[in-house]
């Protein structure tokens, strides 16, 4: 009996030793290791706030593509960490934050994006397989004890747009608000249209060949190119190379029709699953992943489904994804009656949010303090 009482006694002060170590050891940053739904170990990074308690938790969610929990980037000879912006701005508030690799993903060394995937299991980074990863992390973050009674806010980014509302309709894990920037609006099938119509082209070339603000490019213009476009961007391109269909001024018709080859491509390449040709030409994403995604409902339709508080912070000068999608949310929902969503568009700013003036001049755009500003708003 003895025997036994001591067996159980050493059993409870292991179990309270590992107890002790594992709150001890979950210091200001800490990198996590979780397992999905279907075995796969993601590794992310959680940053806490010194003071406690810890009134919320940010869960990033990703854009497009591999990512890691540092997104290492480099301009130049300025190398820096994507995500450590958002770990100081956040922590600062009170708030942690939390990031991780997508599947198949892992810290790499080489640049571009330091990164190194395993293309076979990147096949299954597919949406519903994205939203479980997500769930999985939030039921992990909600297990530590300076987490447990901490709200939690989703940080969708792109098609974090989407896949965020697709975790809260699910309802398997519990969300108590939405921050998305650069806002999908429709299907990433209309989004693909949208940046191959030439709007997209023309947002970024009428900031730099525009001079009288009318909405098109003469040839004049053109051909004074202020900061040096032409032999940088366009190759050397005379203007009626440009000019697609003859009639003296670009506009988005002639960017259309410069990118419908490409497009024509890429709609034949997804169907086919020409992944290689994908992953080397467009950028670095599977068939299988646009054939999911091209089956999604319309985001739109998703959020009106929605109770909880929703931000949306949109750049008008975005070339991923056109600003009306976020003013058009706005409206569905005052025409329904609801309440429940705050649009910020900001004059001037990318579907980054003009995150670059951050690592290169060492100031944060409007667009990014409000997104900082508003979770610390709902935190309190």
């Amino acid at each position: 009996m003895i025997q036994k009482l001591s067996c159980k006694r050493s059993v409870l002060l292991i179990l309270i030793t590992l107890l002790l170590f594992f709150n001890a050891s979950l210091a200001a940053e800490d990198l996590i290791t979780i397992t999905t739904h279907d075995g796969l170990e993601l590794v992310g990074k959680l940053d806490l706030p010194d003071q406690k308690p810890i009134p919320a938790v940010v869960l990033f969610v990703h854009g497009s593509g591999p990512n890691t929990y540092q997104n290492h980037r480099s301009y130049g000879e300025i190398e820096f960490n994507y995500f450590d912006l958002f770990a100081q701005e956040f922590n600062k508030r009170g708030i942690a934050f939390f990031r991780y690799n997508t599947r198949g993903t892992k810290i790499g060394n080489n640049p571009p994006y330091y990164d190194q995937v395993d293309r076979d299991l990147y096949q299954t980074n597919l949406p519903l397989n994205q939203v479980r990863d997500i769930e999985a992390v939030l039921r992990y973050l909600k297990m530590l004890e300076p987490l447990a009674e901490a709200k939690v806010y989703l940080l969708g980014w792109s098609e974090g747009t989407i896949l965020a509302p697709m975790v809260v309709e699910r309802g398997k894990v519990e969300v108590d608000a939405l921050l998305l920037a650069g806002y999908v609006h429709d299907t990433l099938f209309e989004a693909i249209r949208w940046q191959n119509s030439g709007a997209s082209s023309m947002l970024f070339y009428k900031k730099y060949f525009d001079q009288d603000g009318d909405g098109i490019i003469s040839s004049e213009e053109y051909e004074k190119d202020p900061y040096q476009i032409i032999p940088t961007v366009f190759n050397g391109a005379k203007f009626a190379e440009i000019d697609q269909n003859g009639d003296n001024i670009l506009t988005n018709d002639d960017f259309k029709i410069l990118l419908q080859p490409r497009l024509t491509r890429l709609l034949a390449a997804i169907d086919n699953g020409e992944d290689d040709w994908i992953w080397n030409n467009y950028f670095r994403a599977t068939s299988a992943w646009f054939k999911a995604h091209f089956e999604l409902e319309s985001n739109h339709k998703r959020l009106l489904k929605l109770a909880l508080p929703i931000y949306i912070f949109h750049g008008e000068d975005d070339q991923h994804v056109p600003v009306e999608g976020a003013l058009e949310i706005e409206k569905k929902f005052e025409n329904q009656g609801k309440e429940n969503i705050n649009v910020y568009v900001f004059k001037g700013h990318d579907h980054d949010l003009n995150y670059t003036t951050w690592p290169l001049q060492g100031e944060i755009s409007a667009g990014l303090k409000a997104i900082f500003e508003n979770a610390e708003k709902l935190s309190h």
